[in-house]
């Protein structure tokens, strides 16, 4: 029965793309059982599971130090382990360093999946602000989620209370760029300007 339930688990951390952000199998496993356990309202294990990734985390970092995902999966392991200010830190130096080869160009946001577990992180650490600005910055610039996603996503069931929650997937609603139609617009309108 265990098993099974340890299986459900794992399928849902996958559903939520942990596998591609995590840098090794060996590494993947308790971080994804992690947020599984998370999202199921044990935190308890949740928190034992990330605490015990993250050697794995900083070993690979180690190897990889210039890897914005390997910094961005170990944030999010600091996140479910409790440890709120090294993971918003760490999540932090992943945007920034995300971000710095463009610093000269018109690319003003960083990658998609970074923004997404940026949100996901700041959310865990008790970071609302700095959650909606990051799904603020996901929606407007046409990542792959929909506001209606966000409604129902468990990762941010702690922003559900916040009123600003509901007024940035309100806003995003309206103006159609946190939606499929919307951003087949704006890929319309973009494709029209490039002629």
């Amino acid at each position: 029965m265990l098993r099974v339930g340890v299986l459900c688990g794992l399928m849902a951390a996958m559903a939520y793309g942990m596998w591609r952000l995590a840098p090794e199998p060996f590494v993947a496993r308790p971080v994804a059982l992690a947020r599984a356990h998370w999202e199921r309202g044990d935190v308890a294990t949740a928190r034992r599971l990330a605490a015990a990734a993250l050697p794995g985390l900083r070993f690979e970092l180690a190897a990889r130090p210039e890897d914005v995902y390997r910094h961005m999966a170990l944030a999010e392991a600091l996140a479910l382990a409790g440890e709120s200010a090294q993971a918003l830190t760490e999540a932090d130096r992943a945007i920034a360093a995300d971000l710095a080869p463009w610093a000269t160009s018109p690319r003003r946001t960083a990658d998609g999946s970074l923004l997404e577990t940026y949100a996901v992180v700041a959310t865990e650490a008790g970071a609302p602000e700095r959650a909606l600005a990051a799904l603020d910055r996901l929606l407007t610039y046409g990542a792959r989620y929909t506001a209606d996603e966000l409604r129902v996503d468990p990762r941010f069931e702690r922003l559900r209370p916040d009123a600003r929650f509901a007024q940035l997937l309100a806003a995003h609603d309206r103006s159609g760029h946190g939606s499929r139609q919307g951003r087949r617009d704006l890929e319309r309108q973009t494709q029209l300007l490039a002629r």
